[in-house]
């Protein structure tokens, strides 16, 4: 009687127990990336009473006569299968589809975790709601794929400003008619930047020779071209670009304001016999600027992380640049982790150490403005939940029914 009211016993512990978890992932069936646990029953140790003779007297083939003994926790595992990633329009809420986790710094430590939902502290650190735990990356733009550098916070520098930058190269891109009339023009024009950042207009105009070529000349802000006002642009018979020559006979054209504010430009009208740049094909003119790499000064005003964890700076002159880049870690077992508390974990002899990487590389890619749901299944964990009642109940009769013998046993001594 005793070995079966101890194995009901330890089908009420168990049960208990299994209860504890389902409750514990239906209590966080709404935490942002939140992994389900698991449990599992073992056997326990089975009491042998005898061995089981064979017949014929074989007794060297007899089998052991054994009872168990009840049953145990076997283990209690995390499952790290994909959660529902749900929009949400925050600009720094991160979810991964597919595998990693985020590394994130808890004063001198680093946890490892699911839940995406960071915000700006005040120092412009990516954190964790309602913590002070912050994101890891690799700071500036990193070579290559991999995240080889030293892990640091990352940060949106809100008060980063970029200087600006003098035009010295302005590119032309379309088409001069080859058939044009002789006298026929097409002008074009652009904004370009002096060293100080100020914005100037410079206004290209090309005059057709009437056999294929073209001169041009260039006023920058309304004025004309200092000393030499006309250069040329000759093509192949086949259309293709010759050679541009400045107005000043090479290169580099000089420009000067009337309050005498100096530039010197080159003009890139393409490669030399290449269809890349401008061309002289029959048909109509479509000469436009395609682009100045001048840029006035600028201040950030929006970051920005893509599906491989760049975050990405926008200044207000137009400019980007990246100010870091998120890194991924996984594990050989992450169900091997140890729960830290708040969503985050840390690594054991049974989860390895982490091997670290970016998104969209050797991992998950990330998905900006939205976060990863937790992945429990509330159908399942309810049916568990009735699974766990009547183990329980059946290890409390168990237990009852023991009793009512022993007392039935205790009376035949009456």
């Amino acid at each position: 009687m005793q070995r079966a009211m101890n194995a009901g016993i330890s089908g009420l512990r168990s049960h208990q127990t299994l209860m504890d978890v389902i409750g514990n992932n239906i209590a966080n069936s709404s935490t942002v990336g939140f992994k389900a646990s698991r449990m599992t029953f073992r056997e326990a140790l089975a009491l042998q009473l005898g061995h089981r003779a064979q017949p014929g007297g074989a007794d060297a083939l007899a089998g052991p006569v054994q009872v168990g003994t009840g049953t145990g926790v076997g283990g209690i595992d995390r499952l790290f299968t994909q959660g529902g990633i749900e929009a949400t329009g925050g600009p720094f809420d991160l979810a991964l589809s597919g595998e990693g986790l985020f590394i994130v710094r808890d004063g001198e430590r680093m946890l490892y975790t699911r839940a995406g939902d960071f915000q700006l502290d005040a120092a412009g650190r990516l954190v964790l709601t309602g913590t002070d735990r912050v994101l890891q990356g690799i700071a500036g733009e990193p070579a290559g794929e991999e995240a080889s550098g030293a892990l640091s916070d990352l940060a949106v520098p809100l008060d980063r400003r970029i200087p600006p930058q003098a035009t010295g190269t302005i590119t032309l891109a379309g088409n001069l008619d080859a058939d044009a009339a002789e006298g026929e023009e097409r002008t074009v024009g652009t904004t370009v930047h002096d060293a100080a950042g100020t914005t100037h207009y410079v206004e290209l105009s090309f005059t057709s020779q009437g056999d294929g070529s073209w001169s041009w000349t260039a006023r920058l802000d309304g004025s004309s071209v200092e000393d030499a006002p006309v250069g040329t642009i000759r093509f192949d018979e086949t259309g293709n670009l010759i050679e541009m020559i400045a107005p000043d006979g090479g290169t580099t054209l000089t420009l000067q304001t009337d309050d005498g504010t100096s530039l010197s430009l080159s003009v890139d009208a393409g490669t030399a016999g290449e269809t890349g740049g401008v061309t002289a094909f029959g048909g109509r003119t479509t000469l436009s600027v395609s682009g100045q790499d001048g840029s006035a000064a600028g201040e950030l005003v929006n970051a920005t992380i893509d599906s491989t964890g760049r975050l990405v700076g926008v200044y207000s002159n137009g400019s980007v640049e990246v100010l870091g880049r998120v890194a991924v870690a996984s594990f050989r077992n992450a169900g091997g982790l140890a729960d830290a508390g708040g969503g985050g974990y840390v690594p054991t002899a049974g989860s390895g150490e982490p091997t670290v990487a970016f998104a969209g590389a050797e991992r998950g890619r990330i998905v900006s403005g939205a976060l990863e749901g937790s992945n429990v299944d509330i159908s399942r964990e309810l049916t568990n939940m009735i699974l766990a009642q009547r183990g329980f109940q059946a290890s409390a009769r168990v237990i009852m029914t023991a009793d009512e013998m022993l007392r039935e046993a205790s009376d035949l001594s009456r």
